[in-house]
């Protein structure tokens, strides 16, 4: 029977210390999901309500949901609809586009997106990428 304990002290050991560096991994390793290769937009002056096109390439390296909002910004932040993204490993050009709200004032803007990824449950990697500058008339 104390064989037994013995064995049993041992996995539990061993367990513990594999649960411990894979917790320290996801805690300090530095991840680079993301790495931005170009972020703009195809108009420099657009009216509101129009559909702002903009074209984002991007390299993905880690597998991870990422948790998307976007924002125009000049100064004042507009916040638009938010939305997730789960694309797998490689480079990616997205061409896609946003509508600008009616109620936003007339002035030069740049659209900024927030990537949130969700690495372990006390972690999260925020990425902030900003466009060129572009008019709203």
């Amino acid at each position: 029977m104390k064989r037994f304990f013995n064995i049993l002290t041992y996995i539990t050991l061993v367990l513990t210390t594999i649960l411990v560096v894979q917790a320290l991994y996801l805690t300090y390793f530095p991840f680079k999901v993301v790495e931005l290769i170009n972020f703009e937009t195809a108009k420099k002056v657009v009216k509101r309500g129009e559909t702002l096109q903009y074209v984002l390439d991007f390299k993905k390296n880690y597998n991870f949901i990422a948790q998307v909002k976007y924002f125009l910004v000049d100064g004042i932040i507009v916040s638009m609809e938010d939305g997730s993204t789960h694309r797998s490993i490689g480079s990616f050009t997205v061409k896609n586009g946003k509508v600008i709200p009616t109620t936003i004032l007339p002035g030069n803007y740049k659209m900024r997106i927030e990537m949130t990824y969700k690495i372990s449950l006390w972690r999260d990697l925020v990425y902030v990428w900003e466009s060129n500058y572009f008019r709203v008339e």
